[in-house]
C-alpha cells in the first residue's frame, strides 16, 4: 500500500512541475473511518483529461495502482483552475 501511495503522489507531483506551470501544490494524506485518502492539489493551469496526448501514461498508470488498492481516482481539473487528484480506498485490516 505505502509504495503505490507513494508512486501516485510521486507521479501526480511529477505532473505539476512538467506540465501546470503552478506557483503551489499541496500534498495531503489522512486515514480516517477505515478509509485513506491521498490529494494532490495545484493552482496551475488545469487540463481537460480527454485532450491528453494519447501515450501520456501517467493518469492511467494513478488510476491503474488506484484500483490495485480496491479504490480509486478522481481527477478535477479546469484550464485556468488547477487540478486536483484524488486517491480513496477502504484501509486493510
Amino acid at each position: 500500500m505505502e509504495d503505490a501511495l507513494y508512486r501516485i503522489a510521486q507521479e501526480a507531483v511529477h505532473n505539476v512541475v512538467k506540465h501546470a506551470s503552478a506557483t503551489s501544490a499541496c500534498i495531503r494524506l489522512s486515514a480516517e473511518d477505515g478509509s485513506v485518502r491521498l490529494t494532490v492539489d495545484d493552482d496551475g493551469s488545469g487540463f481537460v483529461e480527454a485532450d491528453v496526448p494519447r501515450g501520456h501514461l501517467g493518469l492511467a498508470g494513478m488510476r491503474s495502482r488506484a484500483e490495485q488498492l480496491g479504490g480509486r481516482l478522481l481527477v478535477s481539473s479546469r484550464r485556468g483552475e488547477g487540478t486536483v487528484i484524488e486517491v480513496c480506498f477502504s484501509q486493510r485490516a
